[in-house]
């Protein structure tokens, strides 16, 4: 999934402290998507709301960054025995345009029964 954030660089290569700022003026049309859809790991799984956190943001050729974050979440799986609260850290992918930010997202969802056949 391809998520976007529309900013106008004015023909500057931005840095990646400017990057972030940006992001950040953005988090909240990001912060589902990044997070996702916790319902591989249970029904019952929970993002913490505003715990996302920016950890780094680095070039990685050209105009390609990567952004690893961590949020907080919990799981509780009664029946396999699950009941924690976690630190998770993930990185994500984008590129840098001259009107803004693409994302490269993976989505995770809970595969539905037909998908288990």
């Amino acid at each position: 999934m391809r998520n976007a954030i529309y900013y106008d660089w004015k023909s500057v290569v931005p840095t990646e402290s400017q990057l972030e700022k940006v992001i950040w003026a953005n988090i909240a049309q990001l912060e589902l998507l990044l997070i996702g859809d916790l319902g591989y790991y249970s029904e019952n799984a929970q993002a913490k709301t505003g715990s996302l956190k920016i950890i780094a943001i680095k070039l990685r050729n050209n105009d390609n960054y990567s952004m690893t974050y961590s949020c907080q979440r919990a799981v509780f799986n009664g029946c396999l025995n699950i009941n924690t609260r976690e630190q998770s850290e993930e990185t994500v992918t984008f590129t840098v345009h001259p009107q803004g930010l693409t994302f490269d997202i993976i989505e995770a969802s809970r595969p539905s029964t037909a998908d288990e056949l």
